[in-house]
């Protein structure tokens, strides 16, 4: 965005210090198209640095970041990259709109020393020349020429939500699928995510797929949507797989364009730079933020919805599981039951996850006596035109001498994940020492 360059011009000859961290490797582009800038704004008396992501650098395939820390104590964190469209400095009365320019994405602005100076050291830490990844653009381009561009003021006032809570940062390649999984398997009401893209890694419900983790919390009774960009891998067909097979709302996005990474879990909400790609979770370096807030949960959720109800045009059955409990008597027979609607003929494989046969019905019940332990219950649901629906569902047997619905197994499995994403928080020191 010129336009942001040219705030940054006129704040280093004010005499901010601004510094500029870029990938070498532009997305669509070449890093000498920005030099004139970047060398403008050393000129004015800030600096600017270039990152290699290629093959002798092994710290990042890619900083894919979106964020700014301001004196210290305020951080900008965004979804989408700062370029003309996104940072227009306009407000979309019609985001829907085809004439409408930008993407569809969340940000924040984060008051808080604790987070800046969080943030200031993941900064501090990516820009340091020490690993021989990073280079000093005026070193690099000593002959460069400066061009300052025009900085307009921003026009109309965006609608935005405000309020005083907690924060918790999520980094890649640190601790972001860690984190991402924490949070959704945490989730008891609802699980909102706009995504752009599914990488073929994470195709068709596979084990470690996002969308396969949402699925087992939609399976216990959690509102889930889930939406895709137009690039997203196989689109369509997935689309169509989460709908048919989980208990997932899904919806393909087109206008805007859905380069959004956000996601609404309960009263939590996360603005984030990680696509939904191994490489973006695991190689890049990535910026998230989780911010506990039912507030601005709703205000992110409220737009979601909004996009959701626009592009949701998928018209199969749904098969609802509350009336399946989450804790059954041992050495009883119990009765499971589904529900499906529109009404109609349907037939259903009942796996029990106990290691019994799974058994077939043309019924919505199921009269049995599993196995005492925690176990799954998987129900394969096929109508008349043979479209199946796979469904899941927590359940245990247990004696009835122990305590009322506690399901040991089951309900100690969040603080699993909640371990190592504290861990990597609080060892960020020694993670910084690290090469990596």
């Amino acid at each position: 965005s010129k336009n942001v360059y040219g705030l940054l011009v006129d704040l280093a000859e004010r005499g901010v210090d601004v510094r500029i961290l870029m990938d070498e490797d532009v997305v669509g582009g070449n890093l000498k198209e920005y030099v004139p800038y970047l060398r403008a704004i050393i000129d004015a008396g800030g600096d600017a640095r270039a990152i290699s992501t290629n093959e002798s650098s092994d710290r990042f395939a890619q900083v894919h970041s979106k964020y700014a820390v301001i004196d210290g104590s305020t951080v900008v964190i965004t979804s989408e990259n700062w370029t003309t469209e996104n940072m227009s400095g306009k407000v979309a009365d019609n985001p829907y709109s085809s004439s409408t320019k930008g993407n569809r994405g969340w940000g924040a602005v984060i008051e808080s020393k604790g987070y800046a100076d969080f943030m200031t050291s993941v900064f501090e830490n990516d820009y340091d020349t020490k690993y021989g990844d990073v280079k000093d653009i005026l070193k690099s381009y000593p002959e460069s020429v400066g061009e300052v561009p025009i900085y307009t003021s921003p026009k109309g006032d965006p609608v935005c939500a405000e309020t005083k809570t907690k924060v918790t940062p999520i980094l890649s390649n640190d601790s972001s699928y860690q984190g991402i999984k924490y949070y959704i398997g945490e989730s008891d009401k609802r699980i909102y995510a706009q995504n752009q893209s599914l990488s073929s890694y994470y195709l068709n419900l596979g084990a470690l797929s996002p969308v396969t983790l949402i699925s087992k919390r939609a399976g216990n009774g959690v509102e889930s949507k889930v939406m895709l960009g137009t690039n997203a891998t196989d689109v369509d067909n997935q689309i169509y797989l989460i709908n048919s097979n989980t208990m997932i709302k899904a919806a393909k996005m087109v206008t805007p364009y859905l380069h959004n990474k956000g996601m609404v879990l309960d009263d939590v909400a996360i603005v984030s730079s990680i696509n939904w790609t191994p490489t973006s979770v695991m190689e890049n370096r990535e910026t998230a933020v989780a911010i506990h807030s039912a507030k601005i949960a709703d205000y992110f959720a409220d737009i979601f919805l909004k996009d959701f109800e626009r592009y949701y045009d998928y018209e199969g059955f749904k098969v609802d599981t509350s009336k399946i409990q989450t804790s059954y008597p041992s050495g009883k027979e119990i009765t499971m039951q589904v529900d499906v609607s529109p009404a109609g003929s349907y037939t259903y494989l009942w796996d029990l996850g106990d290691g019994s046969e799974p058994i077939t019905t043309t019924s919505k019940k199921i009269t049995a006596r599993p196995a005492d332990g925690a176990h799954v219950l998987k129900v394969t649901v096929t109508n008349e035109k043979g479209v199946s629906q796979i469904i899941t569902r927590d359940y245990a047997v247990v004696d009835e001498a122990e305590d009322e619905g506690v399901l040991p197994e089951i309900a100690s499995g969040p603080w699993i994940y909640l371990a190592p994403i504290l861990a990597a928080i609080a060892g960020l020191a020694a993670v910084l020492r690290r090469h990596r």
